[in-house]
């Protein structure tokens, strides 16, 4: 499989704190680091899990609260969570669109009886 090329980040960093690679191997190493310094690392790799898993993955000796991190994430993907109302979209359109239209339709005919029987709307008496 063929990656990205390494962001100049990760490739000018003197101490491998930042890394650039394979999404499985950089959480295997995560998690080889916390276990090899169990007290310097909180026992967590985040972003490996979190809305389903993300690109970016941290580790760190601070706890996450503290860094402003969201920890009370679903582990569930965010595309799971927003299908339910997404999935909906297409039927509110149909049934909105078909409403709307008629309405038009009786508000068209309502003027076109009116016209036919010699008598002007209401409203386009107030217009004229």
């Amino acid at each position: 499989m063929e990656f990205a090329q390494q962001t100049a980040c990760a490739e000018i960093c003197p101490t491998g704190a930042t890394k650039f690679g394979d999404r499985d191997a950089l959480i295997a190493e995560a998690h080889a680091r916390i276990k090899a310094e169990a007290g310097k690392y909180v026992n967590r790799v985040y972003g490996e899990k979190e809305i389903g898993g993300t690109s970016v993955l941290y580790l760190t000796s601070v706890p996450f609260e503290k860094l402003g991190f969201k920890t009370e994430l679903t582990n569930e993907p965010l595309p799971e969570l927003t299908w339910s109302a997404l999935s909906k979209i297409p039927s509110v359109v149909t049934v909105g669109g078909v409403l709307l239209t008629g309405i038009y339709w009786i508000t068209s005919r309502r003027e076109e009886v009116a016209r036919a029987e010699g008598k002007q709307p209401e409203q386009n008496k107030a217009n004229h």
